[in-house]
């Protein structure tokens, strides 16, 4: 059953629902099935009631000038015209021992920075607030260079859910520059960042602006109840793997919301599981002499489950969402509200670079993915001229052993290739839903022939096999006339159960479905709607239909079927 989520306010003092009680630091977030069963229940920190424990000011335990505050953010913003010598240009003084001194007490402490400061790598312990200004981007720190870190770190660090250190750990406000181009990835500490945290029990990092990470901005590893809010990406283009949040290994509750996420060149949100010598995730970026560990850890505590990503921004850059299973499973996310623009796909939900001849986790009855959910998807695509490579994508493609996936109100419109939009490959699902999407081809002399739907399988990787495939109610507009060849839904290579297209509208196709070695066992045509001389269904002689269900169709068979494999259909079901 798919979940909705659903929020549990508290109740006020004065006897309104908000989502922040004054009596609690933790917020309960329900994932509800539709029908009401199936209740799930995560819990995500809040900010804690405050007062108690060791306070201090930046300027009171560090009261050195500060660093000029411009340096804090990005200028300029493309790395093309970004040089050297200005991620040089910073003061002589270093805070870190200061502040570090301070966040090593133990007990609950509040640091209030205050200023523009120079640092090396901070690591943090329980109990620990950091609280800046959330809107003046002239207090907070530029990693110093040739740290090869990240700013901020936990300072007990565990891929073992179970071994978990640190607690209750917040950073609020500030600009936290990581000078990217001045670190350098190291065979000891692998990928520098802005925040990197492994091994957290409620973790809040929140009204933030996180500039130029080498690599992740946020690497978020063995969570437990976190919460990333209203914070603010803006990554160099051009330099590969800088994802903005970047979760790894084993997750348990986690929301990232109210962010965007501004020129990386790879993912603005990877979910990203176990790694392993069949994946390619991180096996080409940690580098370290101990890497086969670090695999081994990651499959041994690996799982990610009860994630919540919502009303997020893309501004330029590659792929808005990455989930890559690899050999874990990642199960109960909730993903809605995506807008802005990528140069590439919105959506890679993978384990593409794993093959069945090679890794078990590719066979069928191994499901790595289960109960994903898209809802409110309106992201575009734009021309990269600094790069065409880009220019030729902008769709969501799915090929990973799956368990219920479900996309609701998935918008395209102007389409800037002859690419599809939603692509299935290879692999095996349950269900894959797909419903009241809106295509918009506004291109007036548009020649694209290329399906909005693609299902089909890659060579030396699985068969795509599906149970349930549904695209129900998808709008699709097209201004241009005609183009041969061109269809909605173009299937090859696939067994699919069942294939329901009702209520689905679509113009100026040549064919609404074509098959190339396919076979469905019921395909619905209920309520489809077709004009512009669109034909329903093209078969080759290699593919064949058991049965066709088209209820209140007054026609026959071989007007609703053409090509060499028409007679390859079983029967026509219209009650």
């Amino acid at each position: 059953m798919p979940l909705t989520f659903e929020p549990a306010p508290f109740p006020g003092s004065d006897g309104k629902s908000r989502y922040t009680s004054p009596n609690t630091d933790k917020r309960r977030i329900t994932l509800r099935a539709v029908d009401g069963t199936n209740t799930i229940s995560i819990v995500v920190p809040q900010r804690p009631a405050g007062g108690g424990g060791t306070t201090a000011t930046l300027s009171s335990i560090d009261p050195e000038p500060e660093m000029d505050p411009g340096q804090l953010e990005m200028r300029p913003f493309t790395y093309q015209y970004y040089s050297q010598a200005q991620e040089d240009n910073i003061p002589v003084h270093d805070s870190t021992a200061a502040v570090q001194a301070f966040l090593d007490q133990n007990g609950p402490k509040t640091l209030t920075w205050n200023k523009a400061a120079s640092v090396r790598t901070l690591l943090l312990n329980s109990d620990t607030t950091i609280l800046a200004t959330a809107d003046d981007l002239t207090v907070g720190a530029m990693l110093r260079s040739g740290t090869n870190k990240d700013i901020f770190r936990n300072k007990n660090l565990t891929w073992n859910p179970a071994a978990i250190i640190d607690q209750n750990i917040r950073i609020s406000g500030g600009s936290w520059n990581a000078k990217g181009f001045d670190q350098t990835w190291t065979a000891t500490e692998g990928l520098p960042g802005v925040l990197n945290f492994r091994g957290v029990d409620g973790l809040i990092l929140e009204n933030m602006q996180l500039v130029r990470a080498k690599v992740q901005s946020v690497h978020l590893q063995n969570i437990k109840n976190g919460r990333v809010s209203n914070c603010h990406v803006k990554n160099q283009e051009g330099q590969i793997y800088t994802d903005g949040f970047h979760l790894n290994g084993a997750i348990d509750g986690m929301v990232i919301e109210d962010c965007s996420v501004e020129g990386t060149h790879d993912d603005k949100i990877a979910i990203n599981g176990s790694s392993d010598p069949y994946s390619f995730s991180l096996n080409n970026l940690l580098n370290t002499p101990n890497a086969p560990n670090v695999y081994d850890a990651m499959k041994t505590y690996s799982g990610q489950k009860n994630i919540t990503v919502r009303r997020i921004e893309a501004i330029g850059g590659r792929w808005f969402v990455r989930i890559l299973p690899a050999a874990s499973l990642i199960e109960n996310v909730f993903i809605s509200d995506l807008f802005g623009y990528t140069h590439d796909y919105w959506l890679t939900f993978d384990n593409f670079y794993i093959s069945a001849g090679t890794s078990p986790q590719a066979q069928p009855g191994q499901t790595y993915a289960k109960n994903i959910n898209f809802t409110d998807i309106h992201v575009d695509c734009l021309p990269d001229e600094s790069d065409p490579d880009l220019n030729k994508k902008g769709t969501a493609f799915v090929a990973c052993n799956t368990d219920v996936v479900n996309f609701l109100r998935v918008t395209r419109t102007d389409y800037t290739a002859n690419w599809c939009s939603w692509r299935v490959m290879g692999y095996s699902h349950t269900t894959i839903t797909y419903n009241d999407g809106v295509e918009q081809d506004t291109a007036a002399g548009s020649t694209f022939t290329a399906p909005i739907v693609q299902l089909d399988t890659l060579v030396s990787h699985p068969r795509l096999t599906a149970a349930t495939i549904e695209i129900k109610n998808l709008t699709h507009t097209r201004v241009a006339a005609t183009a041969s060849g061109s269809c909605l839904i173009k299937m090859d290579q696939a067994t699919i159960g069942t294939l329901d297209l009702a209520g689905t509208t679509a113009q100026n196709l040549e064919y609404l479905l074509k098959m190339n070695d396919g076979a469905i066992t019921t395909l619905d045509l209920t309520g489809t709607s077709l004009s512009g001389g669109i034909k329903p269904v093209y078969l080759e002689a290699n593919s064949s239909i058991t049965t066709i269900r088209f209820v209140g169709y007054g026609g026959t068979l071989a007007s609703l079927v053409a090509g060499p494999g028409a007679a390859n259909v079983g029967s026509l079901a219209t009650a």
